[in-house]
């Protein structure tokens, strides 16, 4: 009911802004904006026969690193009645605020990758583990500012150890009321598809992708039938932002994509076409 609901919206937004044959002044001086989630448009697109129709007429509501310390930021200072320090850049106005209202928070946290130990910035450091939406970034920080709340009325300093746990363990909440409860009702057997990746490198080639994904049959609410085909597989986890693709200098070169690590929130559409692609093999 719900998707067909959506459906006929969309049907009528683009018959009042289009029909010739019936010409109305009025709904000349009309325009539309209508969100809907991406989960549900997914549907929608795949079902509609015409799915044409949309194409140009849409866009992802996509968030920047940027935009996203910019509404931290904002919300903060509404947290804490600061005055806005606009002046400053992003990171120096973030870092003010901490530093003043949140002061046993460290501001850089301890890393260890390859062996190698340095430092993040504390935003940096939450930044990765999200999918760059901001009820994700919230999430994190929330908890962050919870136990820093209780560890400095017990005069305790948070160390880079403690924040590392939080980061952690609210990983698992995100997961499962961000992602997996999202998309459930999409994919249906979607816990099954992610546990097939229990246990596997970060990094996988294609012929391991395929071996992985060759095992399990995806049940789409709006198919009757399970999908078998891989590059469906494929394209619906990376617009899902659950995969991405490591991408070398030809690529880089050729379509233009800026980081070493593409996925759907960091670089829009753009890898879908060298999923279509031999390079992609």
């Amino acid at each position: 009911l719900e998707i067909e609901w959506l459906r006929a919206i969309l049907h009528l937004i683009l018959e009042i802004k289009q029909d010739c044959r019936q010409p109305n002044k009025f709904y000349s001086l009309i325009d539309f904006c209508l969100t809907i989630p991406k989960d549900r448009f997914l549907e929608i697109e795949d079902t509609e026969r015409d799915s044409y129709i949309y194409h140009f007429r849409c866009i992802e509501l996509n968030w920047s690193g940027l935009e996203l310390a910019l509404l931290l930021i904002k919300r903060l200072e509404a947290l804490t009645c600061s005055e806005p320090s606009e002046k400053l850049n992003v990171e120096k106005r973030l870092s003010q605020i901490i530093e003043k209202e949140f002061s046993n928070i460290p501001l850089e946290i301890n890393i260890n990758e390859g062996g190698r130990d340095f430092k993040m910035p504390l935003f940096l450091y939450v930044l990765r583990y999200t999918f760059w939406r901001p009820r994700d970034m919230l999430f994190y920080f929330a908890a962050v500012f919870a136990v820093s709340k209780e560890m400095k009325e017990r005069k305790h300093i948070m160390i880079s150890d403690i924040v590392n746990r939080i980061i952690k363990s609210t990983t698992y909440h995100v997961i499962n009321s961000e992602f997996l409860n999202e998309f459930k009702s999409t994919l249906t057997n979607i816990k099954d598809v992610i546990k097939a990746f229990n246990g596997v490198k970060q990094i996988v080639s294609y012929n391991e992708l395929q071996n992985i994904l060759s095992g399990i049959i995806f049940n789409f609410s709006h198919k009757a039938e399970g999908v078998k085909d891989f590059k469906t597989k494929v394209i619906f986890l990376f617009e899902i932002s659950f995969l991405g693709l490591e991408v070398n200098q030809e690529i880089h070169n050729r379509y233009g994509i800026k980081s070493n690590e593409a996925f759907y929130f960091n670089e829009g559409e753009l890898p879908l076409k060298i999923i279509e692609t031999p390079l992609f093999e």
